[in-house]
């Protein structure tokens, strides 16, 4: 589910790690990444949880994303 900033030079995108598991896909981790257009400059924004459904603020300046990291 790439998304691209609203000015078309940066693009959010989910990388998940899965395992084959009876016959179906199992994701055990999925990270945000960010990256220019063209591909350049890839970035991880997290790293080794369940995260995923990133999205561009309004402005370009920020990215929302649904955490599967534990809250207290």
């Amino acid at each position: 589910d790439p998304q691209f900033s609203l000015d078309g030079k940066k693009l959010v995108y989910l990388v998940a790690n899965t395992v084959q598991q009876n016959g179906e896909h199992k994701i055990l981790s999925s990270e945000i990444w960010t990256a220019n257009r063209d591909g350049s400059g890839a970035k991880r924004l997290t790293k080794g949880r369940v995260d995923g459904n990133a999205r561009w603020s309004p402005d370009g300046k920020r990215i929302a994303f649904l955490s599967g990291a534990d809250v207290y």
